[in-house]
């Protein structure tokens, strides 16, 4: 009974310490913004990608270096709730007009604590590999660029495990779409690990790491990424119809975010000490009895003997 219950205690603490939480991001593209508010020598835009969450931390952006690559802007680490991937409609151009020929420049602008939209900087869409920003959820995970199959299409690469394709209106233009069309789904529009291409599947699929991707199939059609980063590191996974029992707590912790699990493997354990606590009683009570009956038979035969 001991061992039982010993070893329930160590799987709880497990639990505890292995419990993992997700984080919940979306990508899409945002028609609302106009630029030209921002800054009277930008261009007037109403079509940019935006990235959300509900964490006020929930993404990082480190200072960029002017380069090659990327054109500084805030010398200090951001963190935010919101950003916006704006490109302007000609090859070469930053945000405010000036040419910097030939790379296509996307402008990043996040939210700050007053509820502003202010421009960070900005980075090269056209190679590979160049840092965007970074979610911020127990473990980062960092965004960085790569280049689509065309000029009318750039991509974004999520820890090296999921690749987003997104469209634009025209050769080096701004963004429309999520991979080429217009609200439909296409198979090619997210590619897990740089080979299979889930942009039209029907169900959750999970990365390597644990980052889930939420029905590609259905919000692509809206023209929509939704997905969730864990806060540490989990088992590797295939789509949510082929996974395990673990895989399946998996993805349902990450669906409701909760312990609930927990609690049943606790009040477990407080059903078995209570079980446990009851028999020490009870054994106590009855070795008392126990030891009053075998008394009472002593008396009994001393009382014989002298007879």
């Amino acid at each position: 009974m001991k061992k039982v219950l010993f070893f329930l205690i160590f799987v709880l603490c497990l639990g505890l310490v292995g419990a993992v939480e997700y984080q919940e991001y979306s990508v899409s593209i945002d028609s609302s913004l106009d630029f030209v508010d921002l800054d009277p020598g930008m261009f007037e835009v109403n079509r940019a990608l935006h990235f959300e969450s509900s964490l006020d931390d929930a993404f990082v952006l480190e200072p960029y270096e002017s380069s090659s690559t990327h054109v500084a802007g805030e010398s200090s680490q951001v963190v935010t709730s919101e950003i916006w991937l704006y490109t302007p409609i000609d090859a070469g151009l930053l945000v405010d007009g000036t040419e910097l020929s030939p790379q296509k420049w996307g402008a990043v602008f996040y939210k700050d604590s007053n509820e502003e939209v202010e421009l960070f900087g900005h980075v090269d869409l056209l190679s590979k590999g160049n840092y965007v920003f970074s979610l911020n959820h127990g473990e980062m995970y960092d965004v960085e660029t790569i280049p689509g199959p065309g000029f009318n299409i750039l991509g974004f690469d999520l820890n090296e495990e999921v690749q987003m394709f997104w469209g634009l209106m025209y050769d080096n233009g701004m963004y429309d779409s999520l991979g080429y069309l217009f609200a439909t789904e296409e198979v090619n529009e997210i590619i897990f690990n740089y080979v299979e291409e889930v942009g039209a599947t029907s169900e959750d699929v999970v990365t390597d790491s644990g980052i889930v991707l939420k029905n590609p199939g259905l919000y692509g059609a809206n023209d929509q990424v939704v997905f969730s980063v864990p806060d540490q590191m989990v088992m590797k996974s295939a789509p949510v119809e082929e996974v395990g029992l673990f895989d399946m707590y998996r993805a349902a912790s990450e669906e409701v975010q909760s312990w609930t699990w927990l609690w049943v493997l606790l009040f477990c354990v407080a059903c078995i000490v209570f079980g446990y606590a009851l028999g020490l009683v009870v054994r106590k009570v009855n070795g008392k009895k126990v030891k009053r009956k075998v008394k009472k038979r002593k008396k009994k035969k001393v009382k014989r003997r002298k007879k």
